[in-house]
């Protein structure tokens, strides 16, 4: 019971920080669109083909792990209602992940260059 306490209360947490989050993305989305007239448009430039097979480096062993986490997780839960417990967590862990990706993000705008 416990568990579910620290997951209700970890879960409001993340949560308003989430929708946080998430507003202030729209907000900006917002005002690019009318400061822009449509999408962010930035210079183009050349990308020599090395830094795209630099970032396909490990991706297989990613997916590959992903998916066998994934299968452990539902094996879990298969086995019985006392890994249930894990559910909340994996959420709140993937919350976490998706603000962290948005704080990436708006700092990487804020060091981009203006015209």
């Amino acid at each position: 019971m416990i568990a579910a306490y620290i997951a209700t209360a970890l879960g409001l947490v993340v949560g308003a920080v989430y929708l946080w989050v998430v507003l202030k993305g729209l907000i900006t989305a917002k005002n690019d669109m009318v400061t822009h007239g449509g999408g962010r448009l930035g210079t183009v430039r050349s990308v020599p083909d090395k830094v795209y097979r630099d970032q396909e480096k490990g991706l297989l062993v990613q997916s590959a792990a992903g998916v066998v986490l994934s299968t452990l997780a539902l094996s879990l839960l298969a086995l019985g209602p006392v890994f249930w417990h894990i559910v909340p967590f994996l959420s709140i862990g993937t919350a976490i992940t998706v603000i962290v990706a948005f704080a990436v993000e708006a700092r990487d705008r804020r060091s981009e260059p203006t015209a």
